[in-house]
């Protein structure tokens, strides 16, 4: 592929309060069940390219059993994957069996994707909206790789969001692939999630890879977005296999994307007055408290959080909006929240404050209404979102103090209590004469013995695990050893038992501080496990004959373990007790 392919994430976010939920609403291109989700690369798709559908099976459930049946009445498969993979995380191992489906709508206006069922389990609907054609590339002219730049408006606010888009289009194998990173003065840049598709040019199929980016300027005036430039090697998409093919160098290509102009415009009048500025497509915000009565009691808190959201914005954007209400209250703020989310539309921020609030008085009080002035990018306009005043009843303090009839003490007990405290001193001065008590004598001999099998059996233990950890070692070796060999003799059935072998035997590994994280993201070793995994488990689905397969090599498998393990033994070990309240 041109680039390396990302992982699509279906965006959910629960948040409370009604409002901020159907706020969010958009977001969600994802249905899940438990261990079973399905989601789509995006929902607004034209006529004549592809949507990749990915289920996916986290509970040892098969995704393949899934039935497309119900699918085809909208939609054309015209190719599905399969993918197995381990993921390993505080130690420890989940199997993520996943289906990949690239299908095709068949008419424009809108459609849905059936629910899909696994065994007892169901997916909710995907609505999906079918547009006319994608137009023809500027470029095109019978080219077989083509680039094409866009930002989708005109003209944009200084603070608000701009998406640009670069596509590549391409006919045939790109080898090592690169794409010039996106720069632009007085400009800040948030790079979007990857999507791969197909679409069909003048009666051809072409491979599309998008890198889509969020841009916000930050001063006006005409700003001229220069184009990037790809650099690849170039080869017959008929000889390619598994993708890069070391023995093939092929021909060098560069090619660079149209620059592209869009007019800044300053913010409007009055905007400089406020503390903060946010042009925003949409924004919410919302109110709620930890009890539902809205009762409280003077010295006790009450915790209340506020959440805003914005599309179009980063989430450190959002301004805090909580201020002391009155002298009646105490308030005690926690550091914030931050979450942002990407989607088709761009990046959407969220915060969330939370106060703690402790009345001084009893009675009414009233917490004032809260207003968020916001510039609406739609409508190009200023409007106010807020919410209403809140009332909290405060009822009186508990009263804990002793009871009165405790706390005098007659003069009677006091003498009582003299004489007792007498008694009790004489008899310690007897005890203390009888130092040579035959059971004292008899207690200290038992200690001191208890003592000794403490020590003794302390002493077994350390010398024990020096002797574990060895075999721990030796393991691990033995495993690694057996993985290569099978990569070296391009076992490709060998090398993944051996690797999942391996990396289920790391999760022991761990416990002496070994950097396992660092091993299982390496993105070269994940590239190489995907291609084995595609040799073994794709083309089945095809009715691909095994005997016009080409053999497995097992070289970059081989030097992508022995890379990631090297630069995972660099790192130094550590074992963390505590993550931190408010971690960097």
């Amino acid at each position: 592929m041109v680039v390396s392919d990302l992982k699509q994430r279906g965006v959910s976010q629960k948040i409370a309060g009604t409002a901020v939920a159907s706020f969010w609403l958009f977001l969600s291109t994802l249905t899940t069940a438990y261990g079973f989700t399905v989601t789509v690369d995006r929902q607004v798709v034209p006529i004549n390219e592809t949507i990749r559908l990915e289920i996916t099976s986290t509970n040892g459930d098969n995704p393949d059993a899934v039935n497309l049946a119900p699918l085809e009445e909208k939609f054309t498969v015209t190719k599905e994957t399969s993918q197995n993979s381990i993921s390993i995380f505080n130690g420890r191992t989940e199997s993520i069996k996943k289906r990949v489906v690239i299908i095709t709508p068949q008419e424009i206006g809108k459609a849905s994707i059936p629910p899909l069922k696994l065994n007892k389990q169901r997916s909710q609907a995907i609505d999906i909206t079918v547009i006319k054609a994608a137009p023809v590339p500027s470029q095109m002219d019978n080219q077989q790789v083509m680039l094409e730049a866009e930002i989708d408006q005109v003209s944009t606010m200084v603070g608000a969001q701009a998406i640009y888009t670069l596509r590549i289009f391409y006919q045939i194998q790109l080898n090592n692939a690169e794409i010039s990173p996106l720069s632009i003065a007085d400009a800040d840049i948030v790079a979007l999630d990857n999507k791969n598709y197909t679409r069909r040019i003048n009666g051809s199929h072409f491979d599309v890879t998008e890198k889509r980016y969020a841009i916000f300027f930050n001063r006006p005036g005409i700003k001229t977005i220069d184009g990037q430039q790809l650099t690849a090697l170039t080869t017959s998409k008929q000889s390619r296999l598994l993708g890069y093919d070391p023995f093939s160098r092929g021909k060098e290509l560069r090619l660079k994307a149209d620059a592209v102009n869009i007019n800044v415009l300053a913010k409007p009048a009055g905007a400089d007055s406020k503390s903060y500025w946010l042009p925003s497509s949409k924004l919410a915000i919302t109110s709620s408290f930890d009890t539902t009565s809205l009762k409280a009691r003077v010295g006790e808190p009450i915790t209340r959080s506020i959440d805003i959201t914005a599309e179009g914005l980063a989430a450190e954007k959002l301004p805090f909006i909580l201020s002391s209400p009155s002298n009646k209250l105490n308030s005690y703020a926690e550091k914030p929240e931050f979450v942002n989310q990407t989607f088709d539309r761009g990046i959407a921020g969220r915060r969330k404050d939370t106060v703690a609030l402790i009345p001084t008085v009893e009675g009414k009080i009233t917490l004032p209404a809260i207003e968020v002035e916001w510039w609406n990018t739609t409508k190009n306009r200023f409007e106010v979102t807020s919410i209403e005043p809140q009332v909290i009843n405060v009822l009186p303090a508990i009263n804990n103090a002793p009871d009165r009839n405790d706390a005098v003490i007659p003069s009677s007990s006091n003498k009582q209590r003299q004489q007792d405290s007498k008694v009790s001193i004489d008899h310690r001065l007897e005890a203390s004469e009888q130092v040579f008590n035959p059971w004292m004598i008899s207690t200290l001999v038992l200690a001191l013995g208890w003592l000794y099998t403490y020590y003794a059996r302390a002493n077994k233990n350390a010398s024990q695990q020096p002797q574990t950890e060895l075999t721990l070692d030796n393991n691990i070796d033995r495993l690694k050893r057996e993985l290569l060999l099978a990569c070296k003799q391009n076992d490709a059935s060998n090398a993944k038992q051996a690797l999942t072998a391996y990396l289920n035997c790391y999760k022991e590994y761990m416990s002496k501080g070994a950097s396992i994280k660092e091993l299982t993201l390496d993105t070269t070793l994940n590239n190489a496990i995907d291609a084995l995994d595609y040799y073994l488990y794709a083309d089945h689905k095809f009715g691909t004959n095994n005997s016009e397969k080409k053999p497995w090599n097992g070289q970059a498998l081989k030097s992508a373990v022995e890379n990631a393990v090297a630069q995972s033994n660099q790192q130094p070990s550590s074992k963390t007790i505590l993550a931190p309240l408010y971690p960097e």
